[in-house]
């Protein structure tokens, strides 16, 4: 397998106008890589590509159905949002399940990095809060998982706290190894983020998707928040959003596919069908980057073999998106090269 990473090329025109180094790597539950570009040490940052396994606790622990949660909300828990009115509303409801207010969470407010969404906001002239922080549905399971253990809610950020000890733990867990957290950061919804060895991070979703050696009340966890994203796949990303496309793969054509966007570059998924995690690392966390590089790999892989020829189309188009111009003309392409 190669040592070198994949170059993903801007091209407009006849030129190269820009490249971007990724590292990929592929594994089976036996932590061995099926497929590996770059360097499979490389610690990153998993930012929020992690949010389905920082979400198991909330099942695992009986919290979820202490608190009567649906689907919808454990998809959202896992959610990089797009601030929408279905993810916003479905926040507000959720805190007041809870008897908690937007101040309980310590995500700031921010506005939709959808365009479209962030006209709508302005049109309404809307008062960006907490509900709108894209990582608001995660802040609202880890609030709840607070509750249902006895925990204090102040402080549920901090590193020390037993809400962020338990997601640590699964992380540990669910990668096989010991993670430092004195080379933690700060992720930008004020929650700690803390580097894994990508090859590792892979391992992570193999065990997603064959959850076979971990303990019964992890597989049926997993199972049951697959089920939410399969169902839900708006919730957990938004309209045009490659997450919800690819996630909503599963009921209209049978894909076995579970596919998590983090920021700076980072995807991770679990194909349940072969077996097989997915992560991978854009060195300048280029967002149009990462997202072909996923759909190529995932094709090459066989995840889309299933699908019908509309959205064999569709794919197409993802696996080689154009550069067009403001009026719709296409003037370049992007180009993976393996």
């Amino acid at each position: 397998m190669p040592k070198e990473p994949v170059v993903v090329e801007v091209v407009r025109g006849q030129m190269v106008e820009s490249s971007h180094r990724v590292h990929v790597c592929v594994s089976n539950l036996d932590g061995n890589l099926i497929l590996r570009y770059g360097d499979e040490t490389l610690p990153v940052f998993p930012r929020s590509a992690i949010k389905p396994i920082q979400a198991l606790p909330l099942v695992e622990t009986g919290a979820a159905d202490a608190f009567g949660l649906t689907p919808f909300q454990l998809s959202l828990a896992c959610a990089s949002h797009n601030g929408e009115a279905l993810h916003t509303n479905a926040v507000v409801a959720w805190l007041e399940q809870l008897g908690l207010s937007e101040n309980s969470m310590v995500c700031a407010g921010h506005w939709s990095s959808r365009q479209h969404v962030l006209i709508e906001q302005v049109q309404n002239d809307e008062q960006v809060r907490q509900r709108h922080n894209n990582c608001s549905g995660k802040h609202c399971g880890l609030l709840t998982l607070a509750k249902h253990i006895g925990a204090p809610l102040n402080g549920y950020e901090r590193p020390d706290h037993p809400v962020q000890q338990r997601l640590l733990g699964t992380l540990e867990a669910m990668t096989a190894t010991r993670l430092d957290m004195a080379k933690a950061a700060v992720d930008g919804c004020g929650i700690p983020t803390i580097p894994v060895p990508l090859g590792h991070l892979a391992l992570g979703f193999a065990n997603w998707a064959d959850p076979s050696e971990q303990p019964l009340a992890r597989r049926h966890a997993i199972k049951q928040i697959s089920n939410a994203i399969w169902d839900h796949p708006l919730a957990m990303a938004g309209t045009g959003r490659l997450c919800s496309r690819l996630n909503a793969l599963h009921r209209s054509d049978a894909v076995d596919l579970i596919v998590k966007v983090g920021a700076e570059g980072v995807y991770c998924a679990a194909m349940p069908g072969l077996g097989y995690g997915l992560a991978l690392k854009v060195e300048d966390g280029a967002t149009h980057a990462s997202e072909a590089i996923l759909v190529a790999v995932l094709d090459r892989l066989g995840v889309f073999d299933t699908v019908s020829a509309e959205t064999r189309d569709q794919i197409n188009v993802l696996r080689h998106p154009s550069i067009k111009t403001w009026a719709g003309d296409k003037v370049g392409k992007v180009n993976v090269r393996f």
